[in-house]
């Protein structure tokens, strides 16, 4: 099973809600317990599902960065450590980094 194709993003009407770029709904990051009809929201910090649908948002980002850093590892290796460079991987590593910084991960 395929998943929904990125960007996704946080609505910026609901900050908790993560949506394609075509406005399908990917997620509600709501925490709450499991567990009958007494089911409550145990929000510790009100921002932390926020930061969760940020990080959900960022998935098919990071799914395509850890995909180019196989790809390096794979074809531009002749032996891991890879015996060449490792700019292209430092690269890829770099994007990674930007995005986690972007996302407050």
């Amino acid at each position: 099973m395929a998943h929904t194709p990125g960007p996704w993003r946080v609505a910026k009407s609901a900050p908790r809600r993560v949506t394609s770029e075509h406005g399908i709904m990917i997620c509600n990051a709501i925490l709450r317990n499991q567990g009958g009809p007494k089911q409550r929201k145990i929000l510790k910090d009100e921002h932390e599902a926020e930061a969760n649908a940020a990080l959900i948002a960022a998935a098919p980002q990071l799914l395509e960065l850890v995909r180019g850093m196989m790809e390096v590892l794979i074809h531009d290796c002749d032996v891991p450590p890879c015996a060449g460079s490792m700019a292209p991987a430092e690269d890829l590593t770099g994007q990674a980094q930007i995005l986690l910084a972007e996302i407050g991960a």
